[in-house]
């Protein structure tokens, strides 16, 4: 796994965890937030794939 992927996976999880310590989580949040991870290792494992 290359650093960037890491880096990205790590800072797409940090913010879900912000968000789940402020208010709690509404489940509209959750599947955002869940589907904006999911597209973001998509997008990462593609990139590393080039």
């Amino acid at each position: 796994m290359s650093r960037n992927y890491r880096t990205e996976v790590k800072d797409l999880i940090k913010i879900i965890q912000r968000k789940s310590t402020s208010d709690g989580f509404e489940m509209e949040d959750i599947r955002t937030d869940l589907l904006a991870l999911h597209n973001g290792l998509k997008d990462l494992s593609d990139e590393e794939m080039v």
